[in-house]
């Protein structure tokens, strides 16, 4: 005697069930007309009416999928359970987006807040970054000077001993054309710098930097035609 297998709904198969069973199901009218019977040895899935008086079998075995229609005549080796509905797609992604695209939105008044803030200072570092060079090519000078005073009571020139003509004392790598040593009208020495390269505004008028030794307090004053923004804070007015 088989064990046969049937499905009302082409969706979920039933069973196993013995022919006396099968045939008191159809019988009664449970299996309609468009149900479906496989057992082993079938190479597919039949309605009651194909089959006709045939329910002998053999051996259980498990069922090939119910075909969803009635064209579909493969017969897997197995029954397949009912298909679950397909999960709703993730929405994480699209939400992750969306807080990304705020912050972006958010960060961009941010974004020109700091720049305004930002480009200036930079802008200004760059220009003082050009004129410390020159002080750091007059500190030897300027030694010089301090050293000649305390020993002749008096301020050097370049005409001095040790010292050289204004153009001799040109740099081109510290924007230096010429340096001028002088004593001021107060007695106090000096150190005129005539700079080339670096301009207080787009006319670009000749640029000048003056180091005064204070004599009462051995400290440098140092002035400048450029703008505060191009000089170091030493020489700032």
């Amino acid at each position: 005697m088989s064990d046969w297998y049937y499905s009302t709904d082409r969706r979920q198969p039933n069973g196993p069930v013995d022919s006396t069973t099968l045939q008191r199901l159809i019988n009664s009218g449970q299996l309609p007309p468009q149900a479906l019977l496989w057992r082993e040895g079938l190479d597919r899935w039949y309605s009651p009416g194909e089959l006709g008086e045939e329910l002998a079998g053999t051996a259980v075995l498990e069922p090939p999928p119910v075909p969803v229609s009635l064209a579909a005549h493969t017969a897997p080796a197995s029954p397949v359970a009912s298909p679950r509905p397909a999960p709703a797609p993730r929405r994480t992604g699209l939400i992750l987006g969306l807080v990304g695209l705020g912050m972006l939105v958010a960060m961009v008044p941010m974004i020109g807040i700091v720049a305004a803030i930002a480009l200036p200072a930079y802008q200004s570092y760059s220009e003082r970054a050009r004129t410390t060079p020159v002080l750091t090519a007059l500190a030897p000078l300027q030694q010089q000077v301090s050293a000649y005073r305390q020993a002749h009571g008096h301020c050097p020139g370049n005409d001095s001993p040790g010292f050289v003509a204004a153009t001799a004392y040109a740099d081109a790598a510290a924007h230096i054309a010429q340096v001028a040593v002088v004593t001021a009208v107060n007695g106090n020495c000096g150190l005129a710098a005539s700079l080339q390269g670096l301009h207080r505004d787009a006319e670009k008028r000749p640029a000048w930097l003056w180091l005064e030794h204070e004599r009462s307090t051995d400290h440098w004053i140092c002035r400048s035609t450029l703008r505060n923004q191009q000089l170091p804070a030493r020489c700032q007015q």
